[in-house]
């Protein structure tokens, strides 16, 4: 069936939707990315060292049943998840004989140094739980 052959009202019905739809998703603020600061990125370098590099390894890149934490395997992983999803993972299994062990600001460091690891650059606001 041609444009010409549908009513006029189903014909501004689907143009009516699809402008409101967009002008919807144009009034929607932009994500805003994870901003962590550049001091939390080397607390968290040295939180990591303490409690996930026997693992994970200092260089991140893990071993055995230690998934690598930079890199491509680790955005596959986490790519299209949240910070909060990383940490509230981070506080309920690592390390595993003492989850959220370090705790919370701790975790929070220990993300800021994962993002910073994976290409994420230090801005001025610090990442907060």
């Amino acid at each position: 069936m041609n444009l010409s052959a549908r009513p006029p009202g189903v014909i501004f019905g689907v143009v009516f939707a699809g402008l409101t739809i967009g002008l919807i998703a144009a009034q929607q603020p932009p994500q805003s990315r994870a901003s962590f600061t550049a001091a939390q990125a080397d607390a968290g370098r040295a939180a990591y060292d303490a409690s996930c590099s026997g693992c994970h390894l200092r260089d991140l890149k893990g071993s055995f049943e230690a998934p690598q934490l930079a890199g491509g395997n680790f955005l596959n992983q986490w790519g299209d998840k949240s910070i909060a999803d990383l940490h509230a993972y981070l506080m309920a299994s690592m390390p595993p004989t003492d989850p959220g062990g370090p705790g919370s600001q701790s975790m929070i460091n220990i993300v800021a140094y994962l993002l910073q690891a994976n290409g994420a650059r230090a801005g001025s606001q610090p990442l907060a739980p």
